[in-house]
């Protein structure tokens, strides 16, 4: 591999979705690598494509649908290659060469939409490849000829067999096949594997495996990359929800996913949702470490987190006007910023407590409440009926 490999990013038009991930590999990556995007039958670059660049501070204008023909005859040696297509047949390079399968649907479209929604399409086209990005690096260290991929139904049998021959569990296989996995390919066998369930907003990564003959190459690096940045790629849709967090069992591996950003946590604090995986009955995993990723806080662990953090700093969770009194009972203020959130975690919390709990409290901080508060307990009351 060159001291600077080159990237291509590859559609049929080069109009959409591989001149965004050009744009955005570029911002990201800068010198590092060089980048380039190219179609097997080029159109030009789309005014949406532009347009939603531009909200991401990209600017895209000046870019040109480009024969790939051309692109490898002009760059000659490429390091790896991003296939972005989803319902159309993607371009082949028939060099050997790194590959990633991106299945990303055309934000493109022969519907009658609004320009309003079209850009919404390209907009999520655009933060569902940016999240992608996050595999590159570790996909450049695998051996040349090794393509990462969705799995398909037709995997199904070699994938078992790889997980059979490491002594790897199947139990519960169909909670993540063959949506949640991506396989790894050379010279035309699978040579690894590696799956993530969803439950709700969380995900459980699991089944990551190599081919014995082919560890030491950094292919279950990249499958774990792939995978990751697949679950950090999703956005809120009719048809998907984000993931929040994703957790793993490890009896081997936990300095390897500390290394990722993984935190080991104790197996009661996994997330509520993935007590539905199998994996986590099984008996192979009973003495395994749990770890979690954590990409966000879901409302609930923001409220419980706002709680834990109010009692632990003062035994008990003050009422709003104490702890912002700069904000009118009535104001627009508790809807802006953080007063909002404390409220909200107040209310939840208050609900948490039983009738006697709830007129001690009242008869305690009642008569620390300004005269725009003073009915607030009441309406509480009222409220909770």
């Amino acid at each position: 591999m060159s001291e600077r490999p080159t990237i291509l990013f590859l559609c049929v038009a080069n109009s959409a979705r591989s001149q965004m991930a050009e744009g955005l590999a570029r911002a990201k990556f800068g010198d590092r690598y060089r980048i380039v995007s190219a179609g097997s039958r080029p159109s030009t670059v789309n005014r949406f494509a532009i347009a939603a660049m531009e909200e991401a501070h990209l600017d895209i204008s000046s870019h040109r649908s480009k024969l790939v023909d051309d692109v490898v005859r002009d760059i000659g040696d490429i390091d790896l290659v991003v296939t972005l297509c989803a319902e159309e047949v993607c371009p082949v390079l028939l060099r050997p060469v790194r590959r990633l399968h991106w299945p990303i649907p055309d934000p493109a479209t022969t519907e009658r939409l609004s320009d309003r929604e079209m850009l919404v399409r390209f907009r999520m086209a655009r933060r569902t490849i940016n999240a992608r990005l996050e595999g590159i690096d570790a996909a450049l260290a695998m051996p040349v000829g090794t393509t990462i991929m969705p799995a398909t139904a037709d995997d199904r049998a070699e994938v078992e067999a790889l997980l059979r021959a490491a002594k790897l569990p199947l139990d519960g296989l169909d909670d993540a096949f063959p949506r949640g996995f991506a396989i790894a390919r050379l010279d035309g066998a699978i040579v690894g594997a590696a799956g993530i369930e969803q439950w709700d907003v969380r995900g459980l990564l699991r089944s990551v495996v190599v081919a014995d003959a082919h560890r030491g190459k950094h292919i279950g690096d990249a499958l774990v990359a792939d995978r990751i940045a697949w679950a950090r790629s999703f956005v809120r849709s009719n048809d998907t929800q984000p993931f929040a967090s994703i957790a793993l069992l490890t009896t081997t591996a936990a300095p390897f996913f500390e290394r990722l950003g993984f935190e080991r946590i104790d197996r009661a604090d996994l997330p509520a949702p993935l007590a539905a995986s199998t994996q986590l009955q099984i008996q192979q995993c009973s003495s395994a470490v749990a770890m979690q990723l954590v990409f966000f806080q879901t409302a609930s662990e923001h409220v419980k987190r706002t709680i834990a953090a109010e009692l632990a700093e003062h035994g008990t969770f003050r009422p709003p006007w104490l702890k912002h009194p700069e904000i009118p009972r009535y104001s627009i203020g508790w809807r802006m910023g953080y007063g909002e959130d404390y409220l909200w975690a107040w209310w939840n919390w208050w609900r948490g407590l039983d009738d006697a709990a709830q007129s001690t409290y009242a008869e305690t901080w009642r008569s620390t409440a300004p005269e725009d508060w003073a009915d607030w307990f009441e309406f509480v009351h009222e409220s909770d009926d």
